[in-house]
């Protein structure tokens, strides 16, 4: 699911980064795959917390200042910024 998401929301032109939130121990997994299905896209892979609100807060702790908004995908606990302008 998380790779499906990953390479959906990369189409999307106005996505110019994304912070995966996982559990430690997919951390790098995440990281492999988003290498692997997303390249071109700068990319972000932090810890999660104990609930759902804390993974987000975690989350958008790590979005980039040049980042407009953010897409939380909770499925996979993806978020996508958007910039305007990028790409």
């Amino acid at each position: 699911m998380a790779g499906w998401s990953i390479r959906t929301f990369a189409a999307i032109e106005e996505v110019s980064d994304f912070i995966v939130v996982t559990e430690a121990e997919w951390i790098e997994r995440m990281r492999e795959l988003l290498a692997r299905v997303a390249p071109q896209v700068p990319s972000a892979v932090v810890e999660g917390g104990g609930t759902r609100q804390e993974s987000v807060r975690n989350g958008v702790a790590a979005v980039p200042q040049r980042c407009d908004g953010v897409f939380v995908h909770d499925g996979a606990r993806l978020l996508a910024c958007i910039q305007r302008g990028h790409r």
